[in-house]
């Protein structure tokens, strides 16, 4: 076993008002303010022998491969960390900046404004000035996980009665030598879009309260910054649609703030130890593009959910009731504006990286480049229940919606929204168990 060493840093990644922001296709107007900072938020962990990985989250909607890649670049060169051992993964912030994700590949990904190379690279930088900062700041260090549970703060959001993951983990770090705590990662599968299409401030949504919330509490005077980071999980089809009381700031507030008391809860009765060995697995895996819909059965699909709207809405249908039909229209008008380009590649594949870190006994975190549904995360987690895993996505690159085999069949937004074969959850689900068991052999 290796004595762990730990640093951590923070850097402000907020855009300039007037960014466009990402995460609703009805939202038209840039942003108009800033009602909370975005950062970039990195964890280096040494085992003190050969093995040191970065683990950074950024308040972002994703994270495309081309900034993954510079950034990866930048952080090898200036700290020696090997690419493949940094992790970077995006809250999925819906008030966050358009442009860094680079979901299809070439010049229709520029021409069409999905990918901004000056934001992805300026981006870029501050990742790797948060990574460097944070390995400059390595001290001997003990680290713990604990779990909890966080209900009532979300529910499956394709029907409230569906499976959802309460579980909230957190990894807890502490100096061995100051004996004090230095931050932690938070661990929980939600969607964080608390604020709709209408707002059109930069934000991190209830993530932004979590932080304040731990951060404000744990501090002590002459003490350094507490860093806390939020990982997202497997939330592709769980969000606040039906547990949310409005859609403002207060409400990302109320349950920002009830995830952050949680977590502090479950902090306070985690125990952390310096015995540590640091293994790492990366695969790049290729799925194939489905074939897509019939587009005239896509325009019905339009045509048929925005009558169903209507109604919806003329009668007082609750606010989840209306955002399912909203959702389903909004997958159907994405579909359209890609078809032309995304019917062209048909069976085409795409190339993902899958990436698990073993920090010992104590975590093992499974990172997936996509919006992974619920039971797709479960289903790992049972699997690698003894590896104590926690899911991590949208992660080093995005891929969308990856569904169950069921979904598809069911179809709905997600359904419309993916450019996957229906056998990607399992291919995905397949090659993070393979990784981690090959590293609890080692």
């Amino acid at each position: 076993m290796g004595n762990l060493k730990a640093g951590l840093s923070c850097v402000d990644i907020t855009p300039p008002v007037g960014t466009p922001l990402e995460g609703y296709i009805e939202r038209r107007e840039v942003s108009q303010g800033v009602h909370d900072r975005l950062f970039a938020k990195a964890v280096v962990l040494s085992d003190g022998e050969t093995n040191k990985v970065a683990i950074v989250s950024v308040d972002l909607s994703g994270v495309g491969r081309r900034l993954v890649e510079f950034a990866r670049r930048g952080v090898e060169s200036k700290t020696g960390i090997q690419g493949s051992n940094v992790m970077i993964a995006a809250t999925h912030t819906h008030s966050g900046p358009r442009g860094v994700v680079d979901f299809f590949t070439g010049e229709e990904a520029f021409s069409k404004g999905f990918f901004d190379r000056r934001l992805s690279e300026k981006i870029g930088n501050a990742i790797v000035k948060a990574v460097v900062d944070a390995n400059n700041k390595l001290r001997e260090a003990s680290m713990g996980l604990g779990r909890g549970t966080a209900t009532g703060i979300c529910s499956n959001r394709r029907t409230p009665e569906g499976p959802f993951d309460p579980e909230l983990g957190v990894i807890r770090i502490d100096s061995a030598t100051k004996r004090q705590l230095m931050g932690c990662v938070i661990n929980y599968s939600c969607h964080p879009t608390v604020l709709g299409p209408s707002n059109l401030l930069i934000s991190a949504d209830f993530p932004a309260y979590i932080y304040d919330t731990m951060e404000t509490s744990m501090r002590k005077p002459r003490e350094e910054k507490i860093v806390v980071s939020y990982l997202n999980g497997a939330s592709g089809n769980v969000s606040t649609r039906f547990t949310r009381r409005e859609a403002t700031f207060a409400e990302a507030e109320r349950i920002g703030r009830a995830l952050g008391s949680e977590a502090l809860k479950i902090l306070r009765v985690t125990r952390s130890n310096n015995d540590t060995t640091i293994s790492t697995a990366n695969e790049i895996i290729k799925l194939r593009q489905r074939k897509l819909p019939p587009l005239d059965s896509v325009k019905s699909n339009l045509k048929s959910g925005m009558g169903l709207l209507t109604q919806l809405r003329a009668r007082g249908a609750p606010e989840g009731e209306i955002r399912v039909v909203e959702s389903l229209t909004e997958g159907a008008r994405g579909l359209l504006a890609a078809y032309d380009y995304a019917s062209k590649f048909e069976g085409r594949e795409f190339e993902v990286e899958i990436q698990v870190f073993k920090l010992g006994d104590t975590v093992t975190l499974c990172a997936v480049p996509a919006e992974l549904f619920v039971e797709l995360g479960l289903e790992i987690k049972r699997k690698l229940k003894r590896m104590n895993p926690l899911v991590v996505g949208y992660a080093n690159g995005f891929i969308g919606y990856v569904l169950t085999e069921e979904a598809h069949r069911e179809g709905g937004y997600e359904s419309l929204s993916t450019f996957l074969e229906a056998n990607a959850g399992t291919r995905m689900v397949e090659e993070v168990e393979k990784l981690a068991r090959s590293l609890s052999l080692k």
